[in-house]
């Protein structure tokens, strides 16, 4: 199929075959010496075309029109045996006869292909009065479109062309690229075609993805996909894809791993007390110029602004990996270390801090310990206007979560279901007395929660006394002897017990001994035994409230379920926080983007100055006037959308307008 130039084709095709088109009238000086042609391939299939002279190259010419599907008619007083054998097979038109004017009428592109020069001069005017496409052979200076040799594999299609100056070096070049051409080039381009929705989504920056297509195209690929087939082919792509990801140039650049990525093992390996965190904002300093280090038991993250945009991912991991673990291999660390960057980073703070991606879901004391990472660094220095703006939404996006949403409402945790209960059955639970029967880690973990809840009073009880002295010194209350059961459970208002007894330690008649002297005051039992330490029939006695590990368990599924009903609504103030995040990261672009959008303005200005200054033989006066006029027609152009980026900044809701003039003026801004 013939590329065509810069004008618009008729596009009507229900018109009789050679009925007059009219159209704008166009000067064939216009014209001449035009070579910048836009390449398009154009669907010719039962669209009319003239051919103008019958010789060995219309012959040629004609060939190809037909195999694009068109209809020809030759207007010509000689034909080449080939044309004569087309006319022979009713394939062509044939008016044998000099060329005329008229001959163009109801044409879609005419071919002039005279053995004349002046008669293709003639036909190339003609076409243009008609606003036709027209290809004149052997001179390009009178053609508005060029028809190249086309080799075809499946749909990956490349056309040769010199313009008509040369057909026979055409021919070579098109020669050696059939050569290295392969059939395998149509699969290795379908495959490429599958792609394209991923790298579109993953590599969001139009520069990041011409990056990964020429590297793709420029790396092995090609070869494994020959060699070894499509799979191959994927994998070193995925090595591309992933290595432009990772270094695409980022504002925040989020490194870490977590419980979902990391065995404790290792987890414990990355693990940061407050003095050990001032360390490390020290040492990431040469790297970042903003930087908040989040370590919990579950979880060690950086944030940063870095200084270079590109590669900040991969460098951050590399130096974490040195810090933390030297001694292991890089493989073996890698993959449990995550790099978010920018919009991706900052779902992920947001998703932390509302509690939907810690162990325990909703949970809330990580909202604490995000405002406190923030705290540390910024006392020490480390923050700035990105990541203090990002960590502030984040906690805003923590506490709406909690309070807009049940996703912290409903406890999750065996301890934190007994406080609840205890509540449920007392009140207010401050002057209430703990007794914790054992020292198993549950059972402590419960006391502590109660204690950090309010309880001033704690007693201990074990068999082995040294025991009970080491819990009851760790939580400040008393040791009391094993002995002294009954006594400690007249005194105590909530009872945990997890002893390992291999039978029930607390009988009913144990229980009503010490109910008597209590005049009846409730008692709140919290068997976490396995086996149980508590009678079931202790449950059935008046004030009695009795709960072992499974009811706590059914409990805390229950709650489970309920928080878990409410992700979708947390889920939802998060991508509203990361858009308000994003819009105004992005406002943090307008004056880079303005900036770039005068200078590439300005370029272009002095570009054309040059280009048409000594055709116009201006004095020294007049050129400085045409570069004051120049000037000010860009001032003028470019102050509405000046004043509409500047707006847009301070309503925080640029983004869009920013990514439409970097989109539209092609602009790279740092």
């Amino acid at each position: 199929m013939p590329a065509l130039g810069p004008a618009e084709p008729p596009t009507s095709t229900s018109r009789p075959l050679w009925r007059g088109t009219g159209g704008s009238t166009v000067k064939l000086a216009e014209q001449k010496s035009v070579h910048n042609y836009y390449p398009a391939f154009l669907d010719l299939r039962d669209k009319p075309v003239v051919v103008v002279g019958g010789g060995e190259v219309a012959f040629r010419k004609i060939e190809s029109l037909l195999a694009a599907g068109a209809r020809v008619k030759v207007v010509a007083p000689q034909l080449h045996v080939g044309v004569e054998a087309l006319l022979q097979r009713n394939e062509v038109v044939v008016e044998r006869r000099e060329y005329a004017t008229g001959d163009l009428d109801g044409a879609m592109l005419v071919i002039a292909a005279a053995s004349l020069p002046e008669v293709n001069h003639q036909v190339a005017a003609d076409a243009a009065a008609r606003g036709l496409f027209v290809n004149v052979v052997d001179d390009p200076s009178f053609c508005n479109f060029i028809v190249p040799s086309v080799i075809r594999r499946d749909e990956l299609t490349l056309a040769i062309s010199t313009g008509g100056l040369s057909p026979a070096l055409a021919k070579r070049v098109r020669q050696k690229l059939e050569e290295t051409l392969v059939p395998e080039y149509g699969g290795f381009l379908r495959m490429l075609g599958t792609l394209r929705a991923r790298v579109r989504a993953e590599l969001p920056l139009s520069a990041q993805r011409e990056a990964f297509w020429s590297e793709v195209v420029n790396s092995d690929a090609f070869d494994r996909f020959r060699a070894k087939g499509e799979e191959a082919a994927l994998g070193r792509i995925e090595e591309i894809l992933q290595r432009i990801r990772d270094g695409e140039p980022c504002t925040v650049v989020a490194v870490g791993l977590n419980h979902r990525t990391a065995p404790v093992e290792i987890r414990e390996l990355f693990a940061v007390g407050s003095e050990a965190t001032g360390l490390l904002l020290e040492d990431l300093a040469e790297m970042a110029r903003e930087r908040v280090v989040i370590s919990t038991c579950n979880r060690t993250e950086v944030y940063a602004v870095p200084h270079q945009p590109r590669q900040a991912g991969p460098e951050l991991r590399g130096l974490l990996r040195r810090i933390f673990c030297p001694d292991l291999a890089q493989s073996q660390v890698d993959p449990h270390l995550y790099a978010l960057h920018n919009e991706v980073a900052a779902r992920h703070l947001f998703s932390v801090a509302a509690g939907i991606d810690s162990m325990i879901l909703g949970e809330p004391q990580i909202l604490g310990q995000v405002r406190d990472a923030f705290e540390l660094a910024a006392e020490r220095g480390a923050t700035g206007p990105i990541l203090s703006n990002l960590f502030q939404r984040a906690v805003a996006t923590g506490k709406r979560a909690r309070t807009e949403t049940d996703i912290s409402r409903n406890a999750v945790s065996v301890s934190h279901v007994a406080v609840e209960m205890a509540r449920d059955i007392f009140g207010d639970i401050s002057t209430r007395t703990v007794l914790v029967v054992g020292a198993g880690e549950m059972a402590e973990l419960a006391a502590k929660n109660l204690l950090d809840n309010g309880v001033r009073s704690l007693l201990v009880i074990n068999r082995t006394w040294e025991k009970a002295v080491g819990l009851a010194e760790r939580f400040g209350g008393t040791a009391l002897a094993w002995e002294s059961m009954v006594e400690a459970l007249a005194q105590a208002d909530i009872v945990i017990t997890s002893t390992g007894a291999p039978r029930p330690i607390f009988q009913r008649e144990l229980v009503e001994t010490a109910m008597a002297n209590r005049r009846r005051r409730p008692l709140f039992l919290i068997d976490i035994a396995v086996p149980r330490d508590v009678d079931p029939a202790v449950g059935k006695l008046d004030s009695v409230f009795l709960y072992d590990i499974d009811d706590l368990q059914s409990v805390v599924e229950a709650n489970l379920r309920e928080r878990e009903s409410e992700i979708p609504r947390v889920q939802a103030i998060v991508e509203e926080e990361v858009r308000g995040f994003v819009e105004w990261l992005r406002c943090q672009e307008v004056v880079p983007t303005i900036v770039a959008l005068r200078d590439r303005m300005e370029r272009i200005r002095k570009a054309e100055l040059a280009r048409y200054s000594p055709r116009l033989d201006l004095s020294d006066r007049d050129r400085k006037t045409l570069d004051a006029l120049t000037q000010a027609i860009v001032n003028k152009v470019l102050h509405t959308p000046t004043i509409r980026l500047k707006s847009q900044a301070n309503d925080g809701s640029c983004g869009t307008y920013v990514d439409a003039v970097k989109e539209l003026f092609d602009l790279e801004t740092t």
